[in-house]
């Protein structure tokens, strides 16, 4: 370090009181590395990484990059996780798939794995990777011990990305008929109102937008019964939707009911989306 300084190859970056230093060039420190022993890295990995952790426990994504690097599976798997989650609640969607990837390779259990793969499809869903969301949603369902929760929603999300990447809307309505028995079957309000925004929305595809209307305002009561907020603004939101074309007056109103439920959420992408679909019905 003091040769660095000498040498101006290495600089003070924080006050003296919270030393740290970076390298003037990124070869630098890839030189250094290359020449350290591998295992005492991955040891001075962990030591600083638990270090952190005790310190700084809200520096999740460095503390998970120490761990990967350590090759301690269960903390960077953890620490990966939980920075993914931070990341894409602020729409931070690459640092997000990278910090889950990240928990996928490190899952301890085949559980885990799954949950790791189901957030990367949500991630995806997230960036309009339609062809992403598919197949990844296509391994949840397939893999061993998903829970009920994400395979129903896996199964929803697939066929809803199939549905916008412009497959025969017909057959995709015919799959969510599917989904809509089985949730009927098990009596699982949740899903039967989530199904019906889907099918309200495939039937919009379809140019119905009487029966568009008609199914999403059964979604709206069936969720108003299951008292999940989220649900009822999205059901809510599929209404206003529906009559945006024909009766746009009366597709404010839903729109503006919506953004109230997104609040209520703190969902900003929500609010974002049903003010610009009150622009378009206003114009």
């Amino acid at each position: 370090l003091d040769w660095g300084r000498a040498a101006s190859d290495t600089q003070l970056t924080q006050r003296p009181s919270n030393r740290r230093y970076s390298f003037s060039h990124a070869l630098l420190a890839e030189a250094l590395r290359r020449t350290y022993n591998p295992l005492r890295l991955r040891r001075a990995s962990e030591r600083v990484a638990a270090a952190l952790a005790r310190l700084a426990p809200d520096a999740a994504g460095e503390i998970a990059r120490l761990y990967d690097q350590a090759s301690r599976s269960e903390e960077a798997h953890r620490y990966a996780f939980l920075a993914g989650e931070r990341a894409a609640s602020v729409y931070a969607h690459d640092e997000a798939a990278t910090f889950f990837e990240m928990a996928a390779r490190h899952a301890p259990t085949p559980a885990d794995a799954v949950q790791a793969e189901w957030r990367l499809a949500l991630v995806a869903d997230a960036r309009g990777r339609l062809a992403e969301v598919e197949e990844r949603c296509g391994r949840v369902v397939a893999s061993v011990g998903a829970p009920e929760t994400v395979l129903g929603e896996a199964k929803r999300l697939r066929e809803r990305a199939r549905l916008m990447k412009g497959d025969n809307p017909k057959d995709v309505l015919a799959r969510f008929e599917v989904l809509l028995a089985d949730a009927a079957d098990a009596g699982a309000d949740r899903d039967a109102a989530a199904v019906l925004t889907l099918i309200s929305q495939t039937h919009s595809r379809l140019g119905d937008a009487e029966l568009a209307e008609r199914i999403a305002l059964e979604a709206v009561q069936v969720a108003e019964r299951t008292g999940d907020t989220r649900l009822l603004a999205d059901a809510v939101m599929r209404v206003a939707s529906s009559l945006i074309v024909h009766r746009p007056e009366d597709a404010v109103v839903h729109f503006r009911r919506a953004i109230d439920l997104f609040v209520t959420l703190d969902d900003g992408r929500g609010q974002l989306r049903c003010q610009i679909n009150s622009g378009v019905a206003y114009d």
